[in-house]
């Protein structure tokens, strides 16, 4: 057989014994296994599937029930009225006693109408329990609203969300003068 260009043996014809054949087939799929396993993420290495949390639509009043809690406000002509509590976004950076957080993070804004009966202008801290009270007036973990005597103000409160509340107890204590 002549060949091409003047070559007088082909290059790429090698002749194989069965043996061989079988031998190099398994190696090559050998090779192609190992770096296929090398390139594929390995089941126990594949970070978990993140699920995204379902928020509520911003503005949407959230049922929780207000509960009266401790404190000497009550006792002292302060009243609560006109409590919702709504699912919003921070628009502002704010601090807690769990540390800082950041704008646009999911927030539940506790908002009312607090009346004083009392004859005296009134210093009134509020907190709450089932949820954390984030910062109020540069105050942290609690809100500090004053009240002139016979006359309402609204109060605005950021506090921690949480889906699986129903219920916050609201605690206030009522001073005469600013608090410590």
């Amino acid at each position: 057989m002549k060949l091409p260009l003047g070559l007088t043996q082909n290059p790429f014809v090698v002749s194989l014994s069965n043996h061989e054949r079988i031998g190099i087939t398994v190696l090559i799929v050998s090779v192609l296994l190992i770096s296929t396993a090398c390139t594929s993420p390995h089941p126990s290495t594949t970070p978990p599937t993140q699920t995204t949390t379902q928020y509520p639509a911003d503005g949407t009043v959230l049922p929780i029930e207000p509960v009266q809690g401790s404190g000497n406000a009550w006792s002292n002509g302060i009243k609560f009225s006109n409590i919702k509590f709504t699912f919003g976004y921070l628009n502002q950076k704010v601090l807690a006693p769990s540390g800082s957080h950041q704008l646009g993070e999911p927030c539940i804004y506790f908002t009312g109408t607090l009346t004083n009966e009392s004859s005296s202008r009134t210093y009134v801290n509020i907190w709450t329990s089932g949820l954390e009270t984030w910062e109020s007036d540069n105050l942290v973990g609690l809100a500090l609203e004053i009240i002139d005597p016979q006359s309402s103000d609204e109060f605005k409160i950021r506090l921690s969300y949480s889906p699986s509340v129903t219920t916050v107890t609201i605690n206030a204590n009522s001073y005469l003068t600013h608090p410590p």
